[in-house]
């Protein structure tokens, strides 16, 4: 019987495409029908995350991401005539995997439907919070 290792996910071995920043302040914007794997590689970043014609997307990756520096726009996913600081954590959940050293973001677009992950952030080696992302307005609605 093998035994499973505890070792970082390789989000590489994920996605159909990788796409990779520089230094500078990047704006990135997802591609709903592939999982992509975004390589920020420093600079204070912004994701815009996107949603195809009937509202789904394929989930997507982003390697180093810095909660202090970078910025998740989720305005497409949660609707900012509804969602609010007060409300945000019934929208929006954050679930971390030690063993893969991930954190996984699931949307929810109304109280009653199921929540789905949009994207995962790989190489974190602790659980962010929604709060977390609410106190260093690291996401966008």
């Amino acid at each position: 019987m093998q035994q499973s290792l505890s070792r970082p996910l390789n989000a590489e071995d994920e996605v159909d495409t990788v796409v990779s920043g520089d230094t500078s302040n990047n704006t990135f914007t997802s591609d709903a029908t592939v999982s992509e794997l975004f390589v920020l590689n420093g600079g204070q970043d912004i994701l815009k995350l996107i949603q195809n014609s009937s509202g789904e997307t394929l989930v997507d990756y982003v390697s180093d991401f810095k909660v202090t520096e970078d910025k998740l726009d989720l305005s497409e996913f949660l609707d900012s005539n509804h969602v609010n600081s007060s409300n945000i954590q019934d929208y929006l959940g954050v679930s971390y995997d030690a063993d893969l050293k991930t954190n996984t973001v699931s949307v929810r677009t109304d109280l009653n439907g199921n929540s789905k992950d949009i994207l995962v952030l790989t190489n974190q080696s602790e659980y962010l919070s929604v709060q977390d992302l609410l106190i260093n307005q690291a996401v966008m609605y």
